[in-house]
C-alpha cells in the first residue's frame, strides 16, 4: 500500500497525463543520455578548473579574464547561430537534436584539453574555453529549441504542453544531479591522470550518443516535413503504400541527409539544409516575383504549385498550407 501511494505521488510529479504512447520510451532514454551527459560535463569542468588551478596568481587573473572574454564570445556565437538557424529547428528537429548533442561533447572534450595542455600551449586556455563555451551555448539553445516540437507531438489533441514541459523540466533536474553525483565519483576514482580522464570521457560520450539516438528513435511526428512529404509521395508511387507516421519513423534517418534530398555539397546541406527533390518551398525555387504571380494566377484554383527551376531536371512541387 505503502510503495502504491509513493509511485502514484512519483508519477503525479514526473509523468503528465494524457501523453502519446512514445512519450514513455522517449523519456526513459532521454533520462539515461542525461545522466551520462551531466557525468561527462564533471570532466570538463574538473579539467577547467585544475588547469587555472596549477597557474601562478598573475596568470590565473589573465585566465580569469579570459574567461569571461570567452563567455561574451559564447553568448555572440550563439545569437548568430539562433539568427542563422532558428527556422530549420521546427522542420528538422530531430538531426538538429542529435547535432547538440554532439556539440556537448566536443565542447566537454575541449576543456578536457585545457588541462592536459596546460603545461605545453598555456595561451591556448582562453582558445578552448572559448569554443567550449560557444558550442554549449549552442547546443543549450538547439537542445531546448527542439524540445518543444518533440514535447508537442507527445500532447497530440490534448493540449497539455504546459504540463508536458513541467514534468519533463522536472525529470531533467533529478537526471542531472544522477550525472553529477556519478561523474564526481568517477572524476575522483580517475584523478589527475590523463590516460584515465580520456578513458571515462570516451566511454561517458559514446554512451550519451548511444542514448540520444535511442531516444530519437521512439519519437513519432504526427506532421508533414518537405523530407517526410517526398519519403511518403515516393513510396506511395512505387509501392501503392501510404506510410503510417510509426512507419515513417522506422525508415526517416537521423544520422545521414535525406534519402531523397536533392544532391548538393555538405557545406550547402550545413549552410541552407536540405533540399526535398520533390517538394520544396518557395525560397527554395529562387524563382522571380514576377514568375511567381504568373504561377499563382495558373494554379489559383489548386492546393499546390508546379516549378520548373535551373537546379532541377523535373518541376517541383510547392505546397499551400492548408494543403
Amino acid at each position: 500500500q505503502a510503495w502504491s501511494i509513493v509511485s502514484s505521488q512519483v508519477s503525479q510529479a514526473f509523468l503528465p497525463r494524457g501523453v502519446t504512447a512514445d512519450y514513455y520510451a522517449f523519456t526513459l532514454w532521454r533520462m539515461a543520455q542525461r545522466i551520462v551527459s551531466s557525468s561527462v560535463s564533471v570532466f570538463g569542468t574538473q579539467s577547467l578548473l585544475l588547469a587555472l588551478g596549477v597557474k601562478t596568481n598573475a596568470v590565473g587573473v589573465a585566465a580569469a579574464a579570459g574567461w569571461v572574454w570567452a563567455n561574451a564570445i559564447g553568448k555572440f556565437g550563439k545569437t548568430a547561430f539562433a539568427a542563422r538557424y532558428g527556422r530549420a529547428f521546427d522542420s528538422d528537429a530531430k538531426r538538429w537534436r542529435l547535432r547538440a548533442a554532439v556539440m556537448w561533447v566536443v565542447a566537454n572534450g575541449m576543456e578536457i584539453l585545457t588541462f592536459l595542455i596546460q603545461g605545453v600551449f598555456a595561451q591556448g586556455f582562453t582558445l578552448l574555453v572559448a569554443c567550449s563555451v560557444s558550442l554549449k551555448q549552442i547546443s543549450i539553445l538547439t537542445s531546448s529549441a527542439t524540445r518543444g516540437t518533440f514535447y508537442k507531438q507527445f500532447a497530440g489533441k490534448n493540449e497539455n504542453l504546459g504540463d508536458i514541459t513541467a514534468k519533463g523540466d522536472a525529470q531533467v533536474a533529478v537526471a542531472d544531479l544522477l550525472g553529477m553525483v556519478i561523474g564526481i565519483e568517477l572524476a575522483r576514482l580517475a584523478g589527475t591522470q590523463a590516460m584515465y580522464i580520456w578513458g571515462a570521457y570516451i566511454l561517458l560520450s559514446t554512451l550519451d550518443f548511444v542514448f540520444i539516438l535511442k531516444s530519437l528513435d521512439t519519437i513519432v511526428f504526427r506532421f508533414l516535413n518537405l523530407e517526410r512529404t517526398t519519403m511518403l509521395a515516393d513510396t506511395f508511387v512505387n509501392t501503392g503504400h501510404l506510410l503510417t507516421p510509426q512507419e515513417m519513423a522506422g525508415v526517416e534517418p537521423i544520422m545521414q541527409r535525406p534519402l531523397l534530398a536533392a544532391p548538393q555539397s555538405p557545406l550547402t546541406d550545413m549552410r541552407k539544409g536540405y533540399w526535398a527533390k520533390t517538394f520544396c518551398s518557395i525560397s527554395q525555387t529562387r524563382v522571380q516575383p514576377h514568375e511567381l504571380r504568373t504561377l499563382l494566377q495558373v494554379f489559383a484554383e489548386d492546393s499546390y504549385i508546379l516549378v520548373l527551376t535551373p537546379l532541377q531536371p523535373t518541376p517541383v512541387i510547392i505546397l499551400h498550407q492548408g494543403a
